[in-house]
């Protein structure tokens, strides 16, 4: 198991799901997405679409269009508007939350769309790579603050610091999977980041199974989450594997108490009144 995917920070969650379907955010909703309705989310249901509004910070504009391009056959059905460091660089906008400018333009563009989830890639330009900067993360949460009066719920992606075996640093029993809350509090940045989210959501792709193991969850809220198994589809959208029983038992019994409770469960075929 390797990390080098990264986490997700949700500052607050208010629905359940999501559609993500478009680049044109000024058409009906609908539950459009790939050319076809999507009725449910790796296993949750989508009550409704929803506007998405995502600023790339990072990636190349043409990959970015080209994957999502290949997830939905060429149209979203217009509900995703896609914003690169392309347009801030042709507007000459520094990107960072210290500039005004920056943030003005980021909450005209969200306005403009009526977004109902913004999602920010990634921290790092957010801060200017300042990390460790207390009083820059707590900028970044005054500006969230902000665009979630839009009505809106905000994810900002952070990626884990890099480790190698010869910093000290290196644990390799620190995984998503095995230590959540360890695996959080790797992330790049002052604990102040991970402590002023609502949410925290991660992902960790395995490069032996070529599986991705995700956490979701709403910890501020009611202390749940959760974790699923994903692996990519042919387009390079996710899809939750629910035909590995040997994957969804380990997955289940991710803790001492359920692995013993388990344990003095009947063997073979047993009903639900002998498990009581």
């Amino acid at each position: 198991m390797r990390r080098d995917d990264g986490a997700a920070y949700l500052h607050r969650l208010r629905r359940t799901r999501y559609s993500v379907s478009s680049t044109e955010c000024d058409r009906p909703p609908s539950k459009v997405t790939g050319g076809e309705k999507k009725s449910e989310f790796l296993g949750y249901s989508i009550p409704k679409g929803m506007r998405v509004v995502a600023f790339f910070l990072e990636d190349d504009a043409r990959e970015i269009q080209d994957k999502l391009n290949s997830m939905s056959g060429g149209s979203f059905g217009g509900r995703l508007a896609v914003y690169t460091r392309d347009d801030f660089f042709r507007d000459k906008i520094r990107m960072a939350v210290s500039s005004p400018p920056f943030r003005d333009r980021v909450k005209q563009i969200c306005a403009q769309h009526r977004a109902d989830l913004i999602v920010m890639d990634n921290l790092a330009h957010l801060i200017g790579a300042d990390y460790n900067n207390s009083a820059k993360i707590h900028e970044v949460f005054s500006f969230t603050w902000e665009l979630t009066r839009l009505n809106a719920s905000v994810i900002i992606a952070a990626h884990p610091r890099k480790r190698s075996k010869g910093d000290g640093m290196f644990n390799p029993n620190v995984t998503l999977r095995n230590s959540p809350e360890d695996f959080f509090e790797e992330v790049m940045g002052s604990s102040h980041f991970v402590n002023s989210c609502g949410s925290l959501w991660g992902i960790e792709r395995n490069i032996e199974t070529n599986r991705t193991d995700f956490l979701g969850g709403t910890q501020r809220l009611n202390g749940e989450q959760s974790l699923m198994l994903l692996e990519k589809s042919e387009d390079g959208s996710f899809r939750l594997v629910t035909d590995d029983w040997e994957e969804s038992k380990r997955l289940a019994l991710n803790t001492v108490p359920r692995r013993k409770a388990w344990e003095l469960l009947p063997l073979g075929w047993f009903t639900y009144t002998d498990a009581d």
